[in-house]
């Protein structure tokens, strides 16, 4: 979506194709009214099936475009890091798979500006919006164009481009990988797992009492993490950890 407002702001005339495994652009960003008194009190979960029924009875329907929707949207993924946690890995990795897309699709919402930038693409017929996934990349060696890369798609379509540009966010870190190859840290799915104090867990169960990690590499061991309130609660955690661990070694 900011790709979209940088060639928009430059007055680009070429034709620009997003290619997306959904099909869907991220919801805009909506003007909220003011925000409930109360967060939403997540009840006991077991199992993904009972999250995602709850989830479709606190948002009663409303869509994405909606401001109440996304309030209670909000809302529930305030509470969210202790239920997710709760929940077993194989119940994680189903809500992962099933529901993860549409998830970050109502977490991650555009700026209004992108939004603009999109709708007046659209409107002169300068967007296309393809449902697929990119397969590979390749330099194009065709004499008859002036195109510098192919795209082809995992369902054989072959698109021609002289520009293109990778959105697809960081995916596996090499450095949690050796991590874990090493048998210094465990993962979950390729994040870390930590404890609740946000120490990181070594393969056999226990913990570096003073290794710490927050945010990103931590999604899949505590859920939802990534917003500026989270990170800056999750350091005030782990600098309280630290100065506990001081005061009990007398350094401090």
């Amino acid at each position: 979506m900011d790709i979209l407002a940088s060639l928009s702001a430059e007055n680009h005339n070429g034709q620009i194709k997003i290619i997306s495994p959904k099909g869907i652009l991220p919801p805009p960003q909506l003007d909220w009214r003011d925000q409930p008194e109360k967060d939403f009190q997540w009840p006991k979960i077991t199992s993904a099936s009972e999250m995602i029924q709850v989830m479709n009875k606190a948002m009663r329907a409303k869509d994405w475009l909606d401001r109440e929707g996304q309030e209670r949207f909000e809302q529930l993924r305030k509470g969210i890091s202790p239920v997710w946690r709760s929940l077993s890995d194989q119940d994680q990795m189903r809500l992962k798979k099933h529901i993860g897309w549409l998830w970050q699709l109502l977490r991650y919402r555009a700026a209004p500006q992108t939004v603009a930038a999109q709708k007046d693409l659209s409107e002169q017929g300068q967007l296309s919006l393809i449902k697929g996934r990119v397969k590979a990349i390749t330099a194009c060696h065709k004499p008859e164009t002036d195109h510098k890369i192919t795209v082809q798609l995992t369902d054989g379509q072959v698109i021609d481009a002289h520009h293109g540009f990778i959105a697809t966010g960081a995916g596996r870190d090499p450095l949690l990988t050796q991590m874990g190859s090493d048998g210094v840290a465990r993962l979950k799915h390729g994040h870390l797992d930590v404890s609740e104090l946000l120490q990181i867990t070594r393969p056999d169960g226990s913990i570096h009492k003073d290794g710490f990690a927050l945010g990103p590499p931590t999604v899949m061991s505590r859920g939802d993490v990534i917003g500026a309130t989270t990170i800056a609660g999750e350091a005030a955690l782990i600098a309280d950890a630290i100065i506990d661990h001081v005061k009990d070694v007398g350094l401090g």
